[in-house]
């Protein structure tokens, strides 16, 4: 249980939620989405394990989101994973470049063991437009880890860049849909094997598909 608490953690505190959040939705308005995939590890199974995670976020305000995830691989391995979080904006321009900042924690709860695991987040994001239908993204998170190993450092740094591809733009509801590639590293220039066997065996390289929605009484920001 310790080892499979262990791994989850760093696959979740490298962003297996993708990190597309550069831009809040709005007062008022919410942000559904899911993704496949995360790092690649082999010593929980003898092939490499996507993650599937769910979440979503809600507009405080223009400018203040609440966000959560929920991871259903950590359900198949008896824990309880889940990440809660706010994402504030620091600048936005209408269908240009926006910057925002978030800060999150990380709750993992072995329900068949006594065995309790916390990791904070802070991230920085950005997203700019390259064509009416096609917005690129990218940006950095850091996940501090309480009492690390041996000559490791407390963070874990995952740099990430994606794209979202926004079909048509709205539904017939004015929901803005869009399907999300992020590719990512965690713990760059780092030997992660003192946490979890990665592959390969320096870091770890990300993949995220998702799916996301918005929606919502107010204007969406686009």
């Amino acid at each position: 249980m310790r080892t499979t608490l262990l791994g989850l953690s760093l696959l979740l505190a490298s962003g297996c939620a993708f990190r597309h959040v550069a831009r809040t939705v709005g007062e008022g308005n919410a942000e559904v989405r899911a993704s496949v995939g995360g790092p690649f590890f082999s010593n929980l199974a003898p092939i490499p394990i996507p993650n599937l995670q769910v979440g979503g976020r809600y507009g405080l305000t223009d400018g203040f989101d609440l966000d959560a995830d929920v991871s259903v691989l950590a359900a198949a391995y008896g824990i309880v994973a889940f990440d809660v979080g706010a994402v504030g904006q620091i600048y936005r321009e209408p269908r240009g470049f926006a910057l925002s900042v978030s800060g999150r924690g990380h709750f993992l709860i072995g329900v068949r063991g006594p065995d309790f695991r916390f990791f904070p987040e802070l991230g920085v994001h950005m997203e700019g437009v390259a064509t009416p239908w096609l917005v690129l993204f990218g940006g950095v998170s850091g996940l501090a880890q309480f009492g690390p190993p041996e000559d490791k450092p407390p963070v874990f740094v995952a740099p990430y860049v994606g794209a979202e591809a926004q079909f048509g733009g709205t539904d017939e509801d004015g929901h803005p849909h869009g399907i999300v590639l992020e590719l990512g590293w965690v713990s760059p220039w780092e030997d992660s094997t003192s946490v979890i066997a990665w592959e390969p065996g320096y870091g770890a390289f990300l993949v995220h598909l998702g799916y996301r929605v918005r929606f919502g009484d107010g204007e969406i920001p686009r």
